[in-house]
Parts: structure tokens; sequence; C-alpha cells
């Protein structure tokens, strides 16, 4: 128990930088298998104009490798965004070295995240590898696996259907729901290409 609640305190505080893509973290023997250095990140969820030439300075020197820009004012108020004003706090990660994903309300039309997805790696070339759909479906508005997964495949298609290239991260949850997890990739509802439908 002491253990796990120590894991808990890590997972929650600390910002955990992975080695390059492709590398293997550290071990004697070579069967382990290789970690994505985009596997945790950290959130850019306000607005932090007044102090940005502090912060992503120290963003920088941390060697974050992935910053999500989403939470749920995001996902309420995502549309209500100037493209100018988005396309900064992109840049703003970039020049920090990072990855930008920027999340798509699930709340707005679809044609709203096709427009983002557009604008990004179409109209400007300011291109975003990552993305991602909503955000905590399992607390705000809960709607069930089986309306989290319509969802995602709705918008997942019409996004890649901009650019098929993009990898999106779903659903951006709150905590670990093993049955839905497991519903989701390779069961029942599988969005990962493992049995029906193809990857989403």
């Amino acid at each position: 128990m002491q253990r796990l609640l120590y894991l808990l305190a890590i997972l929650t505080t600390a910002i955990i930088v992975l080695p390059s893509y492709g590398q293997v973290l550290p071990s004697s023997e070579s069967r382990h298998p290789q970690i994505s250095p985009y596997l945790v990140g950290q959130n850019y969820w306000m607005d932090l104009w007044e102090h940005r030439d502090v912060i992503f300075p120290l963003v920088k020197e941390s060697g974050v490798n992935l910053i999500r820009i989403g939470g749920i004012g995001y996902d309420h108020d995502l549309s209500r965004r100037s493209n100018e004003e988005i396309e900064s706090w992109v840049n703003d990660i970039k020049g920090a070295g990072a990855e930008p994903m920027l999340q798509v309300s699930r709340f707005a039309d679809v044609n709203d995240a096709v427009r983002w997805v557009r604008y990004f790696n179409v109209e400007t070339g300011n291109r975003i590898q990552f993305w991602n759909i909503g955000n905590e479906p399992n607390i705000h508005r809960p709607p069930g696996i089986e309306a989290v997964r319509a969802y995602i495949v709705e918008y997942a298609r019409a996004m890649k259907t901009v650019d098929p290239t993009i990898e999106i991260f779903v659903p951006d949850d709150a905590g670990y729901k093993r049955d839905g997890y497991v519903r989701l990739c390779g069961g029942d509802l599988d969005i990962t290409g493992e049995k029906i439908g193809g990857a989403y």
C-alpha cells in the first residue's frame, strides 16, 4: 500500500521526461519495450500572457516533450478562441522544445474540429501531430462508454479526412477506467484497429 501511495504521489505531482523516441530505458536486458517520450506531459490550460516570458524558458529547461492545450474550459469555449490566440500558444510550446497536443471540443460541432486541423495542418503549415477529443467524459456529463466511442469515431473520422497522419489521444480521462479501456482497446467497442472498422 505504501508503494502504491508513493507511485500515485509521483504521478500526480511530477512532470516525467522520458528518453528520445526510439531509445530504451536503461536496463541490463534488451527485452524491455521502447517507450515514447510523449507518454507523460503537461497541460497549458490557463491564460499565461503576463508570465509567458518567465514560464516558457523554465518549461524548455525542464525538457518536457508534450504539452496539451486542453481541459474542461476548452471543451466549452475553444470555438470562441481566435486562430491567432491558439496559434500563439502552439508557438510558445514549440519554442520551448515540446510538441503541442490540441484538444478539440466534444460539445462543439464536428466541423469545428475539422476547421482546427485544416487551419494548422493545411492552411498555415504550423503542423500539430497530436490531438485529442474532449475532456474527462467520465466526470463532465458522463455519457457512457458507448456514447464516448460514438463521438470519438465521428470526430476522428472527420479530422483524418483533412490529415490522415495525425495521432489522436482518446479519451482524455480523469482516471483509469479499466472496463471502458478494455472495451475501446481491442474489445467490442474497439477504436484501435484491432477489430471492427479500423483505427480511428
